[in-house]
């Protein structure tokens, strides 16, 4: 572990964009919905946090809501408002 007098403070190093977007949330139409391909509980965590960050990263998209659901052995995501 580093010490705090090893540590140098920078200025001016611009935060790289790592946003990356792993769903057409922006494309969605009300009704519309997504196959995420075959149903699993980590998959469908992940897709629903997504779909919150989305909503909460974009103010003009805030009205938005998202739902999942299995379908067979198929998950889905609807755009609902």
């Amino acid at each position: 572990m580093q010490k705090m007098e090893e540590y140098k403070i920078e200025k001016g190093i611009p935060i790289p964009n790592t946003k990356k977007e792993n769903y057409p949330f922006k494309q969605m139409e009300v009704g519309d919905s997504i196959d995420l391909g075959e149903f699993n509980i980590q998959k469908r965590c992940l897709v629903l946090n997504y779909s919150r960050r989305f909503v909460l990263d974009n103010q003009e998209y805030a009205t938005w809501k998202f739902k999942t659901k299995k379908i067979g052995d198929k998950l889905r995501i609807w755009r609902i408002k």
